[in-house]
C-alpha cells in the first residue's frame, strides 16, 4: 500500500499532493449512511481539462426554440475508474469492489466530485466593526482553504487546512483571467456549448501563488524557493478554485 499521503508538522496534518489519498465519502446502504473511505491516486491536469470541457453545459436551438442542455455528470466516470485504488473500510478486496462500483455507475460521479472535487474555501467571517478599509496594508494575500481527509495512521478524519500565498495580480493578469472565465458560445451544428480556457486559469494560478502551506510533495513542503518542484503537482480543481477567488476582489453582495 502507497504511503499515507498525510503528513504531520507539529501536530498539524499537511497533505501530500503526490501519494494515494483516502477520501470519506458517505454512501447509503439499506437507507442508512456510512461513510467509506475511497482511496484514490492522484490525477493529472490533462484529464481533468480534458472531463470539463465535456462537462460544460450548452443551448440546443432548433429554429425558434431553444433547449437547455444539462450537465452530464457522467463524463466524471473515467476519473474514478482510473484512479480507483480500494474502499478502505468495507468487505471484499479491491478487485471486488471495483466490480461492485462497475455494477453502480451512478455512484462515480459523486465519488469524484467529493473526491477530487473535494477542496472548501475558508471564507472569513464579514467584519462587523467600524474599522476602516486599510490601503496601506500589503496588497499579497492568502487564500485559504481546506479538506477532510481520512489519515490511516491515526485512524481519524482530519481537517487538513492549505493556505495558497500569492503576490497582488496585476491589471494585465486582471484582463487575462475575465478573459478566460468568460462563457462563450461556440457553434458546431444547432449545438452552442460555453467554454473556458482552464489551461489559461492554471497559468494564472501558477504565476501569481508563491507557497502553500499545509500541503507538500514527496514530503517537501511547498515553498516559495523550491515553487518549481511542486507547482506543476497542485490539483487542477485547486488551482482553478483558488484562481476565483484570487482575482475576485469585490465581494458579491447578498441581497
Amino acid at each position: 500500500m502507497p504511503d499515507s499521503s498525510i503528513h504531520w508538522d507539529n501536530s498539524s496534518p499537511i497533505l501530500d499532493f503526490n501519494k494515494t489519498t483516502a477520501y470519506p465519502v458517505d454512501l447509503r446502504q439499506s437507507g442508512t449512511p456510512h461513510t467509506v473511505y475511497v482511496y484514490m491516486t492522484p490525477y493529472k491536469p490533462d484529464e481533468l481539462k480534458t472531463v470539463l470541457k465535456k462537462a460544460l453545459s450548452g443551448y440546443k436551438r432548433e429554429k425558434r426554440d431553444i433547449e437547455l442542455i444539462r450537465e452530464d455528470r457522467a463524463v466524471y466516470t473515467p476519473l474514478c475508474d482510473d484512479h480507483f485504488v480500494k474502499l478502505g473500510n468495507a468487505t471484499g478486496t479491491p478487485v471486488e469492489q471495483r466490480a461492485w462500483l462497475d455494477k453502480r455507475p451512478q455512484l462515480k460521479p459523486s465519488i469524484v466530485e467529493f473526491t477530487f472535487g473535494g477542496l472548501q474555501i475558508d471564507n472569513p467571517e464579514k467584519s462587523e466593526d467600524d474599522t476602516p478599509f486599510d490601503i496601506s496594508l500589503d496588497s499579497d494575500g492568502t487564500i485559504k482553504t481546506f479538506q477532510e481527509l481520512y489519515d490511516p495512521e491515526t485512524d481519524k478524519i482530519v481537517r487538513v487546512n492549505m493556505n495558497h500565498n500569492h503576490a497582488q495580480p496585476t491589471e494585465a493578469q486582471y484582463r487575462t483571467y475575465r478573459g478566460a472565465r468568460r462563457s462563450k458560445f461556440v457553434q458546431r451544428s444547432t449545438l452552442w456549448t460555453v467554454t473556458e480556457q482552464h489551461s489559461v486559469l492554471e497559468g494564472l494560478y501558477d504565476a501569481v501563488v508563491q507557497s502553500i502551506t499545509g500541503a507538500c510533495v514527496d514530503g517537501k513542503p511547498c515553498a516559495a524557493a523550491t515553487k518549481a518542484d511542486w507547482i506543476s503537482f497542485v490539483p487542477l480543481w485547486h488551482k482553478l478554485w483558488v484562481v476565483d477567488n484570487i482575482f475576485g476582489d469585490l465581494v458579491e453582495k447578498n441581497v
